[in-house]
C-alpha cells in the first residue's frame, strides 16, 4: 500500500508498507493507493485508489492512529472512494468502525464521493444507512 502526499513539486510517497521491496511486489496484485490532501487546517481528504478490502484497509488504519494522536490537527476527514476499483464485505464494516473509533477520537469522518461499484457494495451491505457521509453543505472542499 502506497500513501502519498503533497511536496513542493508533486506528490511523493508518505507511507510504503514494512518491507519496502516485497511490500512493492504484492502492492501490484492487490494495491491501495492513498493520496492525503489537507484541504484546511482542520479538514483532511484521503484520496483512496485501487481494490479496498480487508488487507488493505490497514493502512486506513495507520492514517486513522496518526491522526488520532494530533485530534486539534484533524477535526474532519472526508474519504474520497470515487477511485477504488473492487470493495469487498469485510472493507466497508472495517471502514464503518474505523469512522466511529474516529468519531469517539474527536475526528469526524465521512464518505466525500463514491462510484458504481462502492454504492453497489454499500447497498448490498445494508450500510447505506450507517456508513456517514458528507453533507451537501460540505462539498466545497472535495
Amino acid at each position: 500500500m502506497l500513501i502519498r502526499q503533497p511536496a513542493a513539486t508533486g506528490w511523493r510517497p508518505a507511507f510504503v508498507c514494512g518491507q519496502k521491496a516485497a511490500c512493492m511486489e504484492q502492492d501490484l496484485k492487490a494495491r491501495l493507493v492513498i493520496h492525503q490532501v489537507p484541504t484546511t487546517q482542520s479538514r483532511t481528504l484521503l484520496r483512496l485508489a485501487g481494490k479496498l478490502n480487508t488487507h488493505t484497509t490497514a493502512q486506513l488504519f495507520e492514517i486513522a492512529l496518526q491522526m488520532a494522536r494530533r485530534p486539534h490537527d484533524h477535526r474532519r476527514l472526508l474519504l474520497d472512494l470515487s477511485a477504488v476499483t473492487h470493495c469487498d464485505n469485510g472493507s466497508l464494516f472495517t471502514l464503518l468502525g474505523l469512522c466511529q473509533a474516529l468519531d469517539i477520537a474527536g475526528i469526524s469522518t465521512a464518505i466525500s464521493k463514491t462510484n458504481h461499484v462502492v454504492q453497489t457494495r454499500i447497498t448490498q451491505t445494508g450500510l447505506a444507512h450507517r456508513l456517514p457521509r458528507q453533507a451537501q453543505s460540505d462539498t466545497a472542499i472535495t
